[in-house]
């Protein structure tokens, strides 16, 4: 069945905790908020990999179309290093 996974308990049901129609929803907030707070200015949107990745994606498509064509992003990948253990 959908949803369900299994464990060395038995059975697990998976559920998302926030629906993808309120995500959406909050994204295309954000990107009206910020086509607002950055109107005339050039704005480079920097997104941590790898998570970031579709957010981003849906995130430069909520704007509006006349700010998104000055926009420029890119992605950085991070690393960080304790002794030989890597996170």
């Amino acid at each position: 069945m959908k949803g369900e996974a299994t464990t060395k308990f038995g059975p697990r049901i998976i559920r998302p905790l926030i629906k993808a129609s309120d995500v959406n929803s909050r994204v295309r907030e954000l990107a009206e908020r910020i086509s607002i707070d950055f109107a005339g200015q050039q704005l480079v949107i920097i997104g941590i990999l790898a998570g970031a990745v579709q957010f981003m994606t849906d995130l430069v498509r909520a704007m509006p179309e006349d700010f998104a064509i000055g926009l420029q992003y890119d992605f950085v990948g991070l690393n960080s290093y304790n002794a030989t253990q890597s996170t």
